[in-house]
């Protein structure tokens, strides 16, 4: 008798559950059609599909446009082959110099065009000053077999200023004195090598033909003190008739040759 009385006294409480669930599940269903209903709208699907379609064919036209007026401006420059840039001029800047474009056997191509290992070409630029047109970074297959892409507008500013940063700091060095020697720089020039057991004749021989040819400048050997042990009439020749100095590596952190 109790337990029936306790299954039919939940009885109740398990309509109203299912009642409730019930409910829950509708609104869901309805709630779903309904936002089904606004995204799959016949004509507002229309709409943003025409919107989508003009956008395109407006940015396809006002693109072929630029290419085209981009293409007309700098093929005159590239109907012929450009003279090579004079790198060994004067230090160069954006308002200077102006990159036109990227010609390969496949044709020209945009300064921003990623220029790939197994293409030929080189970049065509134009001195804003003079208004001279030269080539710069000629590439072939194997030039650089592992070189990464590169493209003319980022690189041609740097490739153009390299020999004369290269000379400038050179001479910013040559103002500036040596934290070690002060302004003594003319003790700082002489050869380093680095010398054991193993290459030791290939060594005196470099030596030898240093001074053969005149160079006068003083050769400093550098050894491990477990890596040279080459005594003799050969090492004494070089110390005292050939303006060699042995030095000892000492530093605990350098093991080996």
């Amino acid at each position: 008798m109790g337990i029936h009385s306790r299954r039919w006294s939940s009885f109740p409480q398990v309509r109203v559950d299912r009642t409730l669930t019930g409910l829950r599940n509708r609104a869901r269903f309805e709630r779903f059609k309904a936002i089904k209903k606004g995204q799959y709208d016949p004509k507002w699907l229309r709409r943003s599909l025409a919107l989508v379609l003009l956008v395109g064919l407006v940015y396809t036209i006002a693109s072929l446009n630029a290419r085209r007026l981009w293409y007309n401006r700098v093929e005159p420059y590239a109907s012929t082959v450009p003279m090579d840039y004079p790198y060994n001029t004067i230090y160069r800047t954006q308002q200077d110099m102006e990159c036109l474009a990227w010609k390969s056997e496949s044709g020209l191509k945009p300064c921003a065009h990623v220029v790939k290992s197994s293409e030929t070409g080189y970049c065509i630029v134009k001195d804003q000053i003079s208004n001279s047109v030269f080539k710069v970074m000629s590439t072939s297959p194997g030039t650089f077999r592992q070189r990464p892409g590169f493209s003319c507008q980022s690189q041609f500013l740097d490739f153009i200023n390299f020999r004369v940063g290269a000379q400038m700091h050179i001479q910013e060095l040559k103002r500036e004195p040596d934290p070690v020697l002060g302004q003594d720089q003319e003790s700082s020039r002489g050869i380093v090598m680095a010398v054991n057991d193993k290459n030791f004749p290939s060594m005196f021989a470099v030596v030898r033909r240093l001074r053969d040819e005149g160079c006068k400048l003083p050769v400093e050997l550098w050894h491990l003190a477990d890596e040279l042990f080459t005594v003799g009439s050969a090492l004494d020749d070089l110390v005292d008739n050939y303006n060699v100095f042995l030095m000892k590596v000492e530093d605990p952190k350098i093991r080996g040759f």
